[in-house]
């Protein structure tokens, strides 16, 4: 099973450390009120919608599952300061999409950081191991979906060196949305 490096990343009194199975119920609370407090009150989404959406992307058995597929790797920051996760990350190797040039994608499929601790450079430390950990991975390309209307992630991404190359289609309950691709190569990095 691919699990993140053991190296340890240190920002604003957070440490990293590789996700396991008994951390899938913490990932999914996390997770479901992140994605909860960033997109359920968007004047483009129905509540509703969003929380039905997160029900099932967030099901502590789903998440489980993910944990311990060999193609995801998932890093936690956690806080004692703050009580335990603050943050996470996670890859997945896997097919690539449309304008995703290169041989060994991998996805960032998640990034993120609880809204207490946005700012406190948290979210360039996760970007960062996941970087490393597609570089150990052997990448040649990291990819990303990001919503047309999340202006700041698409800024923090484009810091990091990603670059819109598509877009592809995701539904919020009856709502077709838009998400840009984006993709940084890791070819001409220094390993």
């Amino acid at each position: 099973m691919n699990r993140p490096s053991a190296c340890r990343h240190a920002a604003a009194a957070a440490t990293l450390r590789p996700a396991g199975p008994d951390d899938a119920a913490a990932l999914a609370a996390m997770g479901a009120a992140t994605f909860l407090e960033a997109f359920g009150d968007h004047p483009g989404n129905r509540r509703s919608d969003v929380e039905e959406y997160v029900a099932v992307a967030y099901a502590v058995e789903k998440v489980a599952r993910d944990l311990a597929h060999p193609a995801e790797s998932t890093v936690l920051a956690e806080s004692a300061a703050a009580g335990g996760l603050v943050g996470f990350a996670s890859l997945w190797q896997g097919p690539r999409a449309d304008g995703v040039v290169g041989d060994r994608p991998v996805e960032l499929r998640r990034l993120y950081v609880a809204a207490g601790r946005r700012g406190a450079a948290l979210g360039s430390t996760l970007m960062a191991w996941a970087l490393d950990e597609a570089r150990r991975l052997r990448s040649d390309v990291v990819w990303l979906g990001v919503w047309e209307h999340n202006p700041a992630a698409q800024r923090f991404y484009r810091r990091w060196g990603f670059e819109k190359v598509g877009e592809t289609g995701f539904r919020l309950g009856p709502t077709p949305q838009t998400d840009w691709v984006m993709a940084r190569s890791l070819a001409d990095d220094a390993a």
